[in-house]
């Protein structure tokens, strides 16, 4: 190892020089500086390390690339860092410790990172992840970095002020058996990611976290996550199988922003879709106590050939928000009892949610019922999720149709949404007696219309 004492410049002779390889393995970090008083400014600039170990399968010894230890609070220690290549550490690719200030990466790398070690959990004696940052301020990850391919989380800022990660290239991170996101935030306050391409997400490409157990009080990040682009999810494990994959979690936090990000899914590597979750990503099993802050707006997704659409979820409980502001778009479909979809020329929709209310705009043209089983009511589905309402109560929005030939002429027409129910009806006000329904007999199959308008809440009242 080379020890580094405080303000030692190190610069390489050239782009992608390697000053160190084939470092014994029992040696320690390749480059480290130690904790202590007086460590203050390290400069880095141009140059490649290679810990060499990538075959290394000793699982008591996991040694990183760069390793800064912490400081004392009042030095305000710094490190600034061009054009620094890190590969083939057993540990973490760099790692920067408490109180470590004023950090700032650009066009640094980290790849191929983490012992390989045989076993359930390749991850139980090592670290691996690409950078590590812990309690530290003012941390800056910009133009030009990279950080992927490594065995645990690409990038993890951890209990740190004022991070930011801002045009960076992230990528892929874990193995075939443990799924890391490319990107952790834990408790960092105010914190940054803009810009970013996100790259190959196995779990998550970005999870933000607040406390550190579910008996702590809520930690307010205030967190910005705009402008990104996020590609390409690989799925669990690399294989790409169906499940959750997740662009954003957050959990146990509030005061984030999420907008200008474009997300795109495609089909996987082994040929079968990914499921992509856009929305439900946003929180994953948290307290229902926690009340989160969140703005989700002004974000695109596609879905590229072979990849299935996003699902249609915004959270797994939705009793956590206090504000959520997000759109998006979904194909409402007409099913008889037995799920048999009708066609249709145009099957276009969309959904607008502020605060607790969703609101659901539906454009049903030229319906054809043929195979279906027309002694069935005519049921629209596609909701987000069902009316969380108690069965007593009746949602209603308005409906426009046409080429319906309704056997009970009533003296007026509404969308409803029964509580509970996840699909709408059309209901008919009729003098004197019960409301009527609309079979999908009374659809003259290929001409029938149907536009809607509803709105919805997406949880129901305390106590309800």
């Amino acid at each position: 190892s080379l020890e580094m004492p405080s303000g030692l410049y190190i610069q390489g002779a050239g782009t992608q020089v390697t000053i160190f390889k084939q470092i014994a393995d029992s040696v320690g970090p390749v480059l480290k500086s130690s904790y202590g008083s007086n460590i203050k400014i390290i400069t880095l600039h141009d140059f490649y390390v290679d810990g060499n170990r990538a075959d290394f399968t000793d699982p008591t010894i996991y040694n990183d690339g760069i390793y800064f230890e912490g400081g004392n609070a009042a030095d305000n220690a710094s490190c600034v860092a061009r054009a620094v290549h890190v590969e083939r550490a057993t540990g973490n690719g760099w790692h920067f410790g408490s109180n470590r200030h004023q950090i700032s990466l650009q066009y640094c790398y980290a790849k191929n990172c983490g012992n390989k070690i045989v076993g359930s959990d390749p991850l139980a004696n090592s670290t691996g992840y690409g950078l590590r940052i812990n309690s530290c301020a003012d941390a800056f990850v910009g133009a030009g970095c990279g950080f992927g391919s490594n065995q645990n989380t690409s990038i993890t800022i951890a209990t740190s002020a004022t991070p930011v990660i801002d045009s960076a290239e992230i990528w892929w991170a874990g193995t075939d058996t443990v799924d890391k996101p490319n990107i952790e935030f834990f408790k960092c306050p105010n914190f940054s990611c803009t810009n970013n391409n996100i790259d190959r997400s196995r779990v998550a490409a970005v999870k933000v976290t607040g406390r550190f157990t579910t008996s702590d009080q809520p930690y307010h990040e205030n967190g910005f996550i705009t402008g990104n682009t996020f590609l390409f999810p690989y799925g669990s494990g690399g294989a790409g199988v169906d499940g959750d994959v997740d662009f954003i979690q957050l959990k146990d936090t509030s005061g984030i922003l999420i907008s200008g990000n474009q997300f795109r899914a495609n089909a996987n590597d082994s040929g079968t879709d990914s499921r992509v979750v856009l929305v439900n990503y946003i929180v994953k099993k948290i307290p229902s106590s926690t009340v989160l802050d969140i703005a989700f707006t002004g974000n695109h997704w596609s879905t590229r050939t072979g990849g299935k659409p996003f699902v249609t979820a915004i959270c797994n409980d939705y009793s956590i928000f206090s504000r959520l502001e997000a759109s998006g778009t979904f194909t409402p479909q007409i099913k008889d009892n037995s799920s048999t979809v009708a066609t249709t020329s145009n099957s276009s929709g969309a959904w607008f949610a502020d605060g607790n209310t969703v609101t659901y705009k539906v454009a049903l043209e030229n319906i054809t019922t043929t195979g279906l089983s027309l002694s069935d009511e005519t049921r629209i589905y596609g909701l987000l999720a069902p009316n969380p309402l108690g069965t007593a109560f009746q949602t209603t929005g308005t409906v426009q149709f046409q080429q319906i030939n309704v056997s009970t002429p009533a003296m007026g027409y509404v969308a409803s949404v029964e509580g509970g129910d996840n699909y709408i009806s059309i209901r008919g006000i009729v003098d004197n007696v019960n409301r009527s329904r609309i079979p999908l007999s009374e659809l003259n199959s290929g001409t029938a219309d149907i536009w809607l308008s509803i709105s919805l809440p997406l949880h129901a009242p305390n106590g309800s």
